[in-house]
């Protein structure tokens, strides 16, 4: 979660400092998707080798193993399997989470 809110206040910070001005609900949503797709595609090596060692526990008995057959085997692009989808995810799930954050955020601002 610090990347996703670093990567949020960077990409909120950006953006206004391009366009001079406050950000709209929209862009801060999709600053939000941004923040999503960073952690995904940083984790997304974590994942595959989680993913290995549950499914095929005697070929991959170790982290360590698993991580020298899947470099060995299928190079970088073996790090990327899932990707696609894990970011489809990301995408969606950053822009309504970060949405209904600013919104709540507001909401609660107007109460006092």
């Amino acid at each position: 979660d610090p990347i996703k809110m670093a990567t949020y206040g960077w990409s909120n910070g950006v953006w206004a400092a391009a366009q001079g001005g406050v950000l709209l609900g929209w862009q801060k949503s999709l600053s939000g998707s941004l923040a999503y797709s960073v952690v995904t595609v940083l984790s997304n090596p974590i994942s595959v080798a989680n993913t290995r060692m549950i499914l095929e526990p005697d070929v991959h008995p170790s982290l360590r193993s698993c991580v020298a057959t899947i470099w060995r085997e299928e190079g970088i692009l073996g790090w990327c399997r899932g990707l696609s989808p894990r970011l489809l995810k990301a995408v969606v799930s950053g822009a309504v989470t970060f949405g209904i954050y600013e919104l709540s955020k507001a909401f609660v601002a107007s109460l006092s």
